[in-house]
């Protein structure tokens, strides 16, 4: 009888056999399955041939005229599309692009076999699916973008972007899987899983440590997710537990990468120990239609130039060393798509006397108000430095005459006389409120919640964007309102306050765009240092205050005011500080009379227990007498 060892022994050797067997049976499915693909293909071109034979012999051509072979292969390929990708394994990219330049396109199974022999990110399943999503593109206006992408499960499909839902996938002949989105469509979605998720405020040194991770991976993740818009950071509280975390939007089309473009790689869960949080919203810049007349220009106004159609903020103004008055705002409100990628290839613009980029306030209606001298764009990110979106005009008419701001539906009436600027280190983390003043919104304000944001406008938002420029900038302050919006499109341009302990205002940045949310927009914000210094100035222009009654009246007030607050400042520190000294004094005296106390209740019972023998001892000898 056998013994169990070699039992054992049998049946190792049997399961290794049947594992071998089945290897083998896969390896010659896939052989089985290419070379059907290529009989097919191989029948097909016999067929031809003997057809283009017979043309031959018929006085219709000859068996190398090319003209009657492409009309045949065209016919055969129309009956059956799969034959014409045969030979998957060694199918080139000319070869690949002749079938699309013939209109052919691969069914969905050609297309699988192709992912699995070649790999997602290889060049012809790029090229196939580039061309695939090309045609799929042209068959309707709607249709914003479209994009290949795989999914958890690395099942290859089609994203398509729309601005509205009204378009089904029953209504496109294609062979693939197809999904239509649109931002109307995520938006609940979005909300439901934000109201989940509650946000708390990052302390100082939070702050500090999250804002290096993020500016140490920015450039790198931007470069390797196309659609990433925004990398910030936020502490949220989820399911009772307090997280830091890097927050990254991207764009709706991919569903909080739930589709993952298939040339890239998903998006990491945790970073350098922080959680990674991906949501839908996207950056724009702030750009948008308005129109007040002003006999002088002033800080918030609305301009445009002759390059655009839609309208911006204008934000301060500089006495500048070559070009004297001027004001300035971002490069998007007054350069045109042509010259924002001009702009971003060259870095720096400077305009000719003879191609004029003429500014008007509030439109081309008007007769122009100077003309832009420069525009510089800079992503920023190097030693900590903020990304820059900036354009310079040179004031010829109707030049500021002081600092106030239009009117607005508050009654809140800014002015801004002293060009006194802060840079970061000026924000303190207890005191983060600032406001601003915009063409679309006006008066708002917000809390600067981080100052290291990271934005990418891209191109495909929308096809009412006024520019498809792939712009992107480092280091940006995140200003939020929880309440309303504190900037909307129509802002850029507006310059960003916070006030000193004067009541004074004092400018931290200008508005470049917003993010894009459910929630409301959160401002996003260039600091004024870096602007400062690609202008080389050191301050923005002061104006001299008007001398009036009702001036004198406020300035005197809001001193007053302030003062007060100050007085009561102090005289709290010095009533808390007195108290404080009175009231250790005090403990000093108690403790002293605590201690004589002691002592004499020490002293007392000493002398106590001296006396106490020589009472005992007289009562024993009166006692012994009276005997």
């Amino acid at each position: 009888m056998l013994k169990q060892r070699d039992i054992v022994l049998l049946l190792l050797f049997c399961f290794f056999n049947i594992q071998q067997n089945l290897l083998d049976l896969a390896a010659a499915s896939k052989d089985l399955e290419a070379s059907t693909v290529a009989l097919e293909c191989s029948y097909s071109d016999s067929t031809r041939a003997s057809q283009s034979s017979l043309n031959s012999s018929s006085g219709y051509g000859t068996m190398n005229s090319t003209p009657a072979v492409s009309v045949d292969t065209k016919a055969s390929c129309d009956e059956n599309k799969s034959q014409c990708w045969k030979d998957v394994e060694n199918l080139t990219l000319n070869d690949a692009q002749l079938l699309f330049d013939k209109g052919l396109l691969p069914d969905r199974h050609i297309l699988s076999v192709m992912v699995r022999r070649h790999g997602m990110k290889s060049e012809i399943v790029v090229l196939v699916c580039e061309n695939i999503c090309k045609t799929i593109a042209a068959v309707s206006s709607e249709f914003l973008h479209v994009f290949g992408a795989y999914d958890k499960e690395n099942r290859l499909h089609f994203v398509v972007y729309t601005e509205t839902e009204s378009i089904q996938n029953s209504e496109l002949d294609f062979d693939y899987e197809i999904l239509f989105r649109s931002c109307k469509r995520n938006e609940q979605n979005d909300h439901m899983s934000i109201i989940a998720e509650s946000e708390g405020e990052l302390l100082a040194e939070e702050s500090v440590a999250l804002g290096k991770t993020v500016k140490s991976i920015s450039k790198r993740f931007m470069d390797k997710h196309k659609y990433l818009s925004v990398i910030t950071a936020r502490k949220i509280l989820s399911e009772g537990r307090e997280n830091l975390c890097i927050v990254m939007y991207v764009h709706p089309c991919t569903d909080r990468y739930s589709s993952i473009p298939h040339t890239e790689d998903p998006i990491p869960t945790e970073i350098q120990g922080y959680k990674v949080v991906v949501r839908n919203g996207v950056f724009k810049t702030a750009t948008k239609t308005a129109a007040e007349y002003h006999d002088n220009l002033r800080m918030g106004c609305q301009i445009t130039s002759n390059h655009v159609n839609g309208f911006g903020t204008l934000g301060g103004f500089i006495d500048h060393p070559e070009y004297g008055l001027c004001g300035f705002t971002c490069a998007h409100v007054v350069c045109s798509s042509e010259q924002m990628v001009n702009l971003k290839r060259n870095k720096r613009l400077k305009w000719p006397t003879s191609d004029h980029c003429s500014v008007y306030q509030p439109s081309q209606h008007t007769m122009p108000v100077g003309r832009v001298v420069e525009a510089i764009y800079t992503e920023g990110g190097d030693s900590g430095s903020a990304g820059v979106d900036l354009a310079l005009f040179q004031i010829e008419n109707r030049p500021p005459v002081s600092g106030s701001f239009p009117r607005c539906n508050s009654n809140e009436k800014l002015r801004y006389n002293m060009g006194t600027t802060w840079g970061k280190s000026r924000i303190a983390p207890s005191v983060r409120e600032v406001q601003k003043f915009g063409v679309a919104t006006g008066i708002t304000k917000g809390n600067v919640w981080f100052d290291g944001m990271s934005v990418r406008e891209l191109p495909f938002v929308t096809k009412r964007a006024l520019h498809s420029v792939d712009t992107i900038l480092y280091n940006q302050y995140e200003v939020v309102n929880d309440i309303r919006h504190f900037c909307e499109q129509g802002d850029s341009g507006g310059l960003v306050f916070m006030k000193d302990c004067f009541n004074e205002l004092i400018c931290i940045g200008m508005v470049n765009g917003v993010l894009d949310t459910v929630s409301p927009f959160h401002g996003v914000v260039t600091p004024i240092t870096d602007i400062l210094r690609e202008l080389n100035v050191q301050n923005l222009k002061p104006f001299k205050q008007e001398l009036t009654l009702d001036n004198l009246e406020k300035r005197l007030s809001e001193h007053a005011a302030a003062t007060r607050v100050q007085m009561q400042s102090h005289i709290n520190e010095s009533v808390s500080t007195a108290a404080s000294n009175m009231l250790d004094k005090m403990m000093e005296v108690q403790s002293a009379f605590q201690r004589e106390v002691q002592s004499s209740l020490a002293h007392m019972y000493a002398l106590l227990q001296k006396q106490t023998p020589d009472s005992s001892t007289k009562t024993d000898g009166n006692n012994s007498g009276d005997e």
